[in-house]
């Protein structure tokens, strides 16, 4: 049992209304990472079922704070889920510079990338693509070359 110390006024809390990211491109940190049991393994209903819950939130832009969680199956009965979940991870893997699966998936954490976010049938936010963050790199202006003058005669002779 835990103890509820110096909670708020009931009444005063007001219910917070929860809006998935709109479609788009977002530029997004992994803050939270776990390895779960798919609900079949634990009712015995599959031999194999693990997944890796990911927790990505926006850093840049006006959603800077906002969450997405994504979900990859690593290990399934269904060798067709488990075949796209693993492709999935990969490119996340690829996205935040890793070159083969994290031992640990805190090597994930706190890596800027880019990812794409669509709308499902109803109308969740969905994650449908991640790519590493685009490196802005301001080239220089050409400097047009001076033009070249007759060179008065020297009187210092």
């Amino acid at each position: 049992m835990a103890q509820l110390n110096e909670m708020p006024n009931f009444e005063e809390v007001k219910e917070g209304s929860f809006e998935p990211l709109a479609e788009g491109d977002y530029i997004v940190m992994v803050t939270d990472s776990d390895i779960k049991d798919t609900k079949k393994k634990i009712a015995g209903d599959a031999k194999r079922g693990e997944y890796i819950q990911v927790r990505f939130q926006v850093v840049e832009g006006a959603k800077a704070g906002q969450t997405i969680l994504n979900f990859f199956n690593i290990k399934n009965d269904n060798e067709t889920a488990e075949r796209i979940g693993q492709a999935e991870l990969k490119k996340l893997c690829i996205a935040v510079g890793l070159d083969g699966f994290p031992e640990n998936t805190v090597m994930l954490h706190d890596k800027p990338l880019l990812i794409s976010v669509k709308h499902d049938k109803e109308g969740r936010a969905v994650i449908k693509n991640f790519k590493p963050k685009p490196t802005y790199q301001a080239t220089p202006p050409e400097v047009a070359e001076a033009p070249k003058t007759a060179s008065a005669p020297s009187t210092w002779g």
